[in-house]
């Protein structure tokens, strides 16, 4: 082993032994993602008790401890156990609401991770990620015949017959197959599996259906390899109110074949795509008609080398985290006295310390959580009712709570022209799109021509299209065009613009230069161009960022960029200092900044 890699910290991955399962199976590929890290040496162990465990983290060295957590295949833990190992304790838990993240414990784990990246929630040591889609190349030929996949254990919740019913309403003559396994947990000699494939073959009415069946359990490699020979797959599981994230999907969209879906929680992340993959609203020829278009962008943003990255962003907030408790001593009287008596046997006193922590988790969810947010409300609301003169709008600055109460009846509006998205938005960031819709209506007449790169479910542009306004649209989850694409079509004529506007995309740009320098060429003389952006003073290259991301902005970026931009002025001086960022999301604290210029005309100086 050289120096480089011996070097490395040392971080255990400890999983359920059982292969035929699930979670295991979630585990073993995360592993095989996280394990390219070049900051972190991950070392796997299969376990199947608490001894186990134990017994290799006993061995010592570890800088952590991640374990594919399942309260069904590892009963033996508890999450509220006491705190048991010296590093810092990592769990992938494979189901969460919002409002149990809000309250997870310190104890046995200190931090989770949840792979759902709808997951919102105010708990530092909950970090939610993307999904992990396999990398994998399709080279296989598409079917003769219709053929529609899908597999799963033998559950009645994941719809086979559903599927049955469903294909032999829309073809006449089409292949089913399915992918039965038996499972390691509950059905290891596959009985039930078998039953549910009899059962699905006795619904068949239509003699030009085949369904062929096989129950051999395949490895994420080989599942890839069955999913990629059909013409559609498809995985129409039932509605069940809360869940985790099904990682079948996973495997299906990295197939690179189409995918046609329920609107059932465990599917929630991709309930939202465009053109919909949902039955709910397409039929499955329209699904199959899309192909991976829907989901492309999300084999990017959700792959092993940023599913990579974002782990070991954790991993290093998780240190850090031990690393300042440490430094304050967060062994208080009762963390101090629960482990005792935890190895003394004292049963009433740990039941009486459980009792505590009850009544503490209660306490955050129904007493601190609502206090927090009614008084960060309430202050904003305050400041509005306290009302005198409205102040010249600016447009380079930080938007922070003062904007907040500049901008508060854009962002009312913008909840009346667009309640069906704004209603998906996280409160505290709607002042991005309110100060948007605020600076375009400033600049803007009803004739001016308006470009919105970036539109998907931006309230912003959809208030103003409300209004009157000609907003057009770029987005690729809207006609398959960023602003690179839009920029290079022959029927794009540039300096043709009144404004050109764009709500937090160019964080998600990696030529962000070109970006600004295409808005602005677009840009007829006078034009405007404005854009907001994450902003993180602190931020310097290499350091953790969303996946998907490729930077925060700092003024100096700002500036920079600033400057490049040929024949272009800002709108007003900037101000763009933060000392105290005022918004959290997914493990980072930062806030948003605006960027607005202005075109010269031919006299050199603008309007």
């Amino acid at each position: 082993m050289n120096s480089a890699i011996r070097d490395k910290p040392r971080i255990l991955f400890a999983s359920y032994a059982v292969a035929e399962c699930g979670a295991h199976q979630y585990g073993r590929n995360i592993f095989s993602a996280i394990s390219q890290s070049v900051r972190f040496r991950f070392e796997y162990a299969d376990i199947l008790g608490l001894k186990d465990l134990d017994c290799v983290v006993g061995r010592g060295g570890f800088a952590a401890v991640i374990v594919n957590y399942h309260p069904t295949t590892m009963p033996f833990i508890k999450i509220d156990m006491p705190r048991r190992y010296g590093p810092p304790c990592i769990a992938i838990m494979h189901g969460m609401t919002p409002r149990e993240a809000d309250v997870m414990p310190q104890a046995f784990f200190q931090n989770y991770i949840m792979g759902d990246p709808t997951l919102k929630t105010s708990n530092p040591r909950v970090f939610a990620t993307g999904r992990l889609i396999p990398a994998y190349q399709n080279t296989k030929p598409l079917p003769d015949v219709v053929t529609i996949g899908s597999f799963g254990f033998a559950q009645k919740t994941k719809g086979f017959l559903r599927l049955i019913n469903a294909v032999q309403e829309e073809f006449d003559e089409a292949v089913i197959r399915l992918n039965i396994p038996p499972n390691g947990v509950g059905d290891p000699d596959a009985a039930l599996a078998r039953g549910q494939a009899e059962l699905c073959r006795r619904s068949l009415w239509k003699p030009g259906i085949r369904l062929e069946a096989t129950h051999e359990f395949f490895d994420i490699p080989a599942l890839i390899d069955f999913l990629a020979a059909n013409t559609v797959n498809a995985l129409l599981y039932d509605y069940i109110p809360d869940g985790g994230i099904s990682s079948a999907a996973d495997h299906a969209m990295a197939a690179r074949r189409p995918l046609a879906i329920t609107r059932s929680s465990l599917f929630r992340h991709l309930h939202d795509l465009n053109p919909p993959i949902t039955i709910e609203d397409r039929s499955i020829k329209d699904i199959i008609s899309a192909g991976a278009r829907p989901f492309d962008h999300l084999l990017r943003e959700w792959s092993p080398e940023s599913i990579c990255r974002r782990y070991e962003y954790i991993i290093e907030q998780a240190l850090a985290f031990e690393s300042r408790t440490k430094s304050i001593g967060e062994g208080t009287f009762m963390k101090k006295t629960e482990a005792k008596l935890s190895h003394t046997g004292g049963q009433a006193a740990k039941f009486f310390f459980r009792v505590l922590r009850a009544i503490r988790r209660r306490w955050v969810i129904y007493l601190k959580e609502p206090a927090i947010a009614l008084m960060q409300t309430a202050k904003v609301n305050f400041l509005i009712l306290l009302g005198g003169p409205k102040p010249p709008m600016r447009f380079n600055r930080i938007l922070d709570d003062s904007a907040r109460v500049e901008h508060a009846a854009a962002i009312r509006r913008l909840a009346e022209l667009d309640p069906a998205v704004f209603a998906k938005k996280i409160p505290r960031a709607n002042i991005q799109q309110g100060f948007i819709f605020d600076a375009v209506r400033h600049f803007a007449k009803k004739d001016s021509k308006i470009l919105c790169v970036g539109s998907y479910q931006d309230t912003a542009a959809n208030s103003l299209k409300a209004e009157g306004y000609a907003v057009e649209d770029i987005d690729p989850n809207v006609n398959h065009l960023d602003l690179n694409a839009f920029f290079n079509l022959p029927t794009t004529k540039r300096g043709s613009y009144d404004i050109v506007f764009s709500t937090s995309v160019i964080e998600h740009v990696k030529d962000d230069e070109k970006f600004v320098a295409q808005m602005a060429e677009l840009l007829a003389p006078w034009g405007v161009g404005v854009l907001t952006c994450d902003f993180m003073e602190s931020y310097h290259v290499g350091a953790p960022i969303f996946e998907g991301n490729y930077r925060f902005y700092t003024k100096e970026r700002l500036l920079k960029i600033a400057a490049m931009l040929r024949d272009c002025e800002l709108v007003d001086a900037p101000v763009w200092e933060c000392p105290s960022p005022d918004f959290y999301l997914g493990g980072f604290n930062y806030t948003f900044a605006t960027l607005a210029f202005r075109k010269r005309g031919p006299s050199g100086r603008g309007a």
